[in-house]
């Protein structure tokens, strides 16, 4: 019956909610973790790093102006956190946490004081979240590529970045039907993948490498 179905993919939908906030809350521990084993954060970009905490800011400010429901968006809250702490780690080893820090986090206080209030400037400035936010994924994959170190990158955090993004979509498309949002994660969710598969790809490769000198 129509009830039925209707009330099937509310529930659908609040469980794929419920489970991309879940994801998100931990999304970036595994990275955190594992620049913090390593002691190092080569192969992580920081460039990429602060676009994608840009995008953060801005996806989480457009949907509060919006008055957007909290549960589709309620991950960007714990996303922009954890960003905070990945770059101010990638800045601590390298010998950089300072005054580079502070200038970070200033604007960072701007942008979202500036979006949240103003409906207008969110709607011209979500536009831009698409090129920015492929352009962070896109720099973090040719950081990869360059170093063909994998090391202190962290496949995990990276898949379960691209099941938010799927999950993200079917929600959207159920609850919101928002098209720049739909174009922001369904791009972001080849990207993902295509990092998380770089990683796995990388440290395999220097896996089969240090067989082969041990051999």
């Amino acid at each position: 019956s129509p009830n039925m179905a209707s009330a099937a993919a509310e529930l659908l939908v609040s469980v794929a909610s419920l489970s991309c906030i879940v994801v998100c809350v931990v999304l970036k521990l595994p990275q955190i973790g594992q620049i913090w084993a390593a002691g190092s954060a080569k192969g992580v970009s920081l460039n990429s790093t602060l676009l994608e905490w840009l995008c953060y800011a801005v996806m989480m400010s457009y949907h509060f102006v919006n008055g957007y429901p909290l549960s589709t968006y309620a991950e960007y809250l714990f996303l922009n956190i954890q960003d905070l702490v990945l770059v101010l780690m990638i800045l601590y080893f390298g010998d950089r946490l300072g005054l580079e820090a502070l200038l970070y986090i200033a604007g960072y206080i701007a942008v979202v004081s500036v979006l949240s209030t103003s409906l207008t400037v969110a709607k011209i400035v979500i536009n831009f979240v698409l090129p920015v936010s492929m352009s962070s994924k896109l720099i973090q994959l040719r950081a990869l590529w360059t170093s063909r170190d994998a090391s202190s990158v962290s496949s995990t955090t990276w898949f379960l970045a691209f099941y938010s993004c799927v999950a993200r979509i079917f929600t959207t498309i159920m609850e919101t039907g928002d098209i720049p949002v739909l174009l922001t994660q369904s791009s972001a969710a080849v990207l993902n993948c295509s990092i998380a598969l770089s990683v796995v790809f990388l440290n395999g490769q220097k896996a089969a490498g240090k067989r082969e000198k041990r051999a």
